[in-house]
């Protein structure tokens, strides 16, 4: 070989010399373009990291003033306007109201209670070791100039170190002006931190600076840097000397060449009372672009020299060849004659490697048409297999040409279009794609215009819905992503659908609940004091009815009193089953004959009939009865009242596996559906979605709390409600109970009229509770004694015991504020008499005294409201 690679024949006239320089001078254009093109590629390396930056910097400044300026003042606008602490100016009251509401919200730091005139604290969720002001805080002063909302300054808190704002809402006394303040620090740091993590490229970090340059917050080395003031440096006068976001190349407050954007964050003077920042190394950013850089040189100087060395090797082939001989197997070639070969004799170096060149290409050609036929065979196994893949993936896939004409569309697609693959071909995508707004039914622009204006992914709105061909409609999500060809055009595009339907409603579930979460908050607070109310009407009525004659005119009238107080029981039952942290008194029940006993008692009187199919195998069901029951009662009075010309309810009950991937969302295992189907007017579609909604209604006079409370029993014992319906044609309710392992007990006998002797204790803070209860007592034929907390009940027991006149019976109130209660009284009294017989009494539902009466010392329980017959069966219960 080292003879043709010689330099001796290698002159300006000979072939080779001049095949050489003709390498390279062709070489050198190319050597300049691809360096300029490794410079491009590093320059735009560094643009899109500067987006990035400046993306994640928005995205963070995005997070933490979406809570400041949306979150925080919704949550204290509803706090002063729901919670009646608030506006009290109790401060214990309040500072219970804040330290609950800080286990909730653990961005809060702490919440505080400012009096307006002093800017004295005098509630806080956190105890605070001294006296605290806030009269000389500048966020304290404009809530009062601007008697409104207010966002502090960025700093660090002196108390707990952490990066703080405190924000500021006023608290009105109704008359116009302000008594209050009240002040929420929020945990900047926690903020921060979720941004960090919430950032695709993990060299980033995430800086927080208050408006004096103190850095407060490091996504990377936070303990190192907090506190480090970076005032006068050029990277502060930087950020300063731009009033908004921006970029800064240089060195960092760690001294380190990097990339930062910065942006200013909103305050009490505006933006710029704190700053957040999200750089990367320089170094780092650019090692990949410099890497191409370098690669691409190398490849050009290894190209050079071989192009060299392939130039000398060539020029010192023979020229002397027989040309013919060329020209011959060139036009068999042409012919089609691959297995052409030359036959070149002489020494010209040149000709010969023509002639070798000349074999070695008839070879290739042949070698590539046989590879060709390879090709296109496995190009035609790969189609196939790529139509096996898309049909089994689970999201609808929509291929599209430049022109928005569908290409190709997987199994998934053509069942959520309604469209068949060979149909939808060749048609627009608009055609296929029906998609309108959920809210507005107005039709959705086609996800391809995006892609050509912006050349990138883009998805749907949360609120598209996909009109089907058959006119079915379904909740959806997709994206839409470009085909960029070899020529980096958009050659067409990719559209994924997924439907959602399911995991919508699923979500709509979840709202609902926490809904029906706050209504429970509200009925719990009323239930005590209403009840107390309701214990002295009803207990003075049914007194006052025992004493008249049933012919009495005034007996009509207290008949008529004491069914609008049991409506208003009913309504505080009603309420109460709303109550998150009450307890269920769930026992075993049968629950066909329940179901079949409440609805025919609801109908009694109506002009509706019943047609029962509960069948003899159906399972039992542990049950609270009573809630149970106001459940039926609201499902059968919505379907009489549906029909108000008369007809006809189906109710039947079976037992039902649920398996996992079930619709039902309930966990695996056996349950009773009961259903009750009515022939009324039906629900309309508008209203659907609301039913269960609290205070939704559509009857007039109706309080919109039957369905509501219906729906959170049910889910109380771990069950499920659903409901089908077509407006003119009727509605189905189906209820989804757990099945009991055991078996329901037989039912007791009642007891008769009852009479009895003796003394009885009534312990109760409200006098007159007190009142009724100790005249129901003295009409039952016992002597009653009095007092108005478990103190008092504790020295008149121990009294009578050393007197030898024991109490017969002791009735102790549950909750007694400020004062002992009746579960800690329970405890003394059976230690002073084991043999002591106790009745809890209490207006909440929510007490686990009520329930597992027997486990705190009870015989029995009297719940508000009472009256003279319950009370009389109970004592009868404990007594006889």
């Amino acid at each position: 070989m080292s003879r043709y690679i010689s330099f001796k024949g290698l002159h300006y006239h000979s072939l080779s010399f001049r095949l050489v320089i003709m390498i390279i001078i062709a070489v050198i254009p190319g050597l300049i373009a691809s360096f300029q093109v490794g410079l491009e590629h590093r320059s735009r390396e560094l643009s899109r990291i500067q987006e990035d930056v400046l993306s994640m910097v928005r995205l963070s400044a995005d997070d933490q003033e979406e809570v400041l300026t949306r979150n925080t003042p919704t949550l204290l606008r509803l706090m002063t306007s729901l919670y009646p602490e608030v506006k009290s100016k109790d401060g214990p009251k309040i500072s219970a109201l804040f330290s609950r509401m800080l286990k909730e919200y653990p961005n809060f730091i702490n919440i505080m209670a400012a009096d307006s005139l002093t800017g004295e604290v005098y509630a806080s969720g956190l105890p605070l070791n001294r006296p605290l002001n806030l009269a000389d805080r500048p966020y304290f002063e404009k809530t009062l100039k601007t008697n409104n909302y207010v966002i502090g300054e960025f700093a660090l808190g002196k108390a707990t170190g952490k990066p703080t704002i405190v924000c500021s809402y006023p608290v009105s006394a109704g008359t116009g002006n302000i008594h209050s303040i009240i002040a929420v620090g929020i945990d900047v740091e926690r903020m921060a931190k979720h941004s960090a993590a919430a950032q695709p490229n993990k060299d980033v970090v995430i800086t927080l600076f208050d408006r004096n340059g103190t850095i407060i917050f490091n996504s990377h080395n936070h303990e190192k840097l907090v506190g480090k003031n970076i005032f006068g440096s050029a990277m502060w006068n930087e950020i300063k000397g731009k009033n908004g976001e921006g970029l800064y190349n240089g060195t960092d407050y760690d001294g380190i060449e990097s990339i930062i954007a910065f942006k200013p964050l909103i305050g009490t003077s505006g933006r710029g009372d704190g700053y957040v920042a999200a750089g990367i190394e320089r170094g780092s950013a650019i090692k990949s672009a410099n890497r191409y850089l370098g690669q691409s040189l190398i490849g050009i100087v290894i190209g050079t020299a071989l192009a060299f060395l392939f130039g000398l090797f060539f020029g010192h082939r023979s020229i002397l060849r027989n040309v013919n001989s060329l020209v011959n197997a060139a036009e068999s070639l042409a012919e089609g004659n691959m297995g052409i070969r030359t036959d070149i004799t002489g020494k010209t170096e040149e000709f010969k490697r023509l002639s070798n060149a000349f074999d070695m290409m008839s070879e290739k050609l042949q070698q590539r048409m046989e590879a060709q036929k390879a090709a296109e065979k496995a190009l035609f196994d790969e189609k196939e297999q790529l139509m096996v893949t898309l049909r089994s993936i689970g999201d609808g896939v929509i291929t599209t040409d430049s022109s928005g004409f569908v290409l190709l569309m997987n199994t998934m697609a053509e069942v959520l279009t309604g469209w068949g693959q060979e149909e939808a071909e060749g048609k627009p995508l608009e055609e296929v794609f029906h998609i309108i707004h959920e809210e507005t039914r107005e039709r959705s622009p086609n996800p391809l215009g995006r892609i050509k204006e912006g050349g990138k992914t883009s998805e749907l709105s949360s609120n598209a819905i996909l009109v089907r061909r058959d006119g079915i409609e379904l909740i959806i999500s997709d994206s839409c992503a470009p085909i960029i060809g070899n020529d980096n055009n958009i050659i067409g595009a990719v559209l994924v659908i997924r439907d959602i339907t399911d995991k919508r409603k699923l979500e709509d579930d979840i709202i609902k609940a926490e809904k029906l979460d706050s209504l429970g908050l509200l009925a719990g607070g009323i239930s005590h004091d209403f009840n107390n109310l309701l214990t002295a009407i009803l207990g003075n009525i049914s007194l006052a009815s025992r004493d008249l004659k049933m012919e009495s005119p005034v007996m009509d009238m207290l008949s008529k009193a004491e069914n609008a107080a049991l409506r208003a029981r009913d309504l505080t039952s009603q309420l109460l089953s709303f109550t998150t942290g009450g307890f269920l008194q769930k026992k075993t029940v049968a629950i066909s004959g329940m179901v079949r006993e409440i609805t025919e008692f609801v109908l009694s009187g109506s002009n509706v009939s019943c047609e029962f199919m509960l069948p003899d195998d159906l399972l039992d069901v542990e049950i609270d009865k009573g809630q149970l029951t106001q459940v039926i009662n609201n499902l059968v009075l919505n379907a009489i009242q549906s029909m108000e010309g008369g007809g006809r309810i189906i109710v039947n009950g079976e037992n039902v596996d649920i398996g996992a991937g079930s619709q039902i969302p309930l966990p695996p295992k056996r349950y009773v559906r009961i259903s009750i189907k009515d022939h009324g007017s039906g629900i309309p579609d508008s209203h659907i979605e609301k039913i269960f909604d609290p205070y939704f209604t559509t009857k007039e006079g109706g309080i919109g709390l039957g369905l509501a409370s219906t729906y959170y029993i049910i889910k109380r014992h771990e069950g499920y409600i659903t409901v089908d319906s077509t407006p003119g044609a009727g509605t189905t309710f189906h209820i989804y109970l757990p099945s009991s392992v055991l078996k329901a007990p037989v039912k007791e006998d009642r007891h008769g009229r009852f009479t009895g002797t003796g003394r009885i204790l009534i312990m109760d803070d409200e006098p007159m509770v007190r009142d009724i209860g100790k005249s129901i007592l003295a009409h039952l034929g016992f002597q009653a004694d009095t007092s108005v907390n478990g103190h008092e009940a504790v020295a008149r027991y121990d009294e009578a015991m050393k007197s030898g006149m024991p109490y017969t019976a002791v009735i102790l109130d549950l909750t007694v504020p400020g004062s002992m209660g009746g579960r800690e009284a329970a405890e003394i009294i059976m230690r002073i008499d084991p043999s002591a017989r106790i009745l809890a009494s209490s207006g909440y539902s929510n007490d686990a005294a009520m329930t597992d009466f027997k486990s705190y010392g009870f015989c029995g329980v009297i719940p508000k409201p009472y009256i003279i017959d319950e009370i009389q069966k109970v004592l009868a219960d404990i007594l006889q």
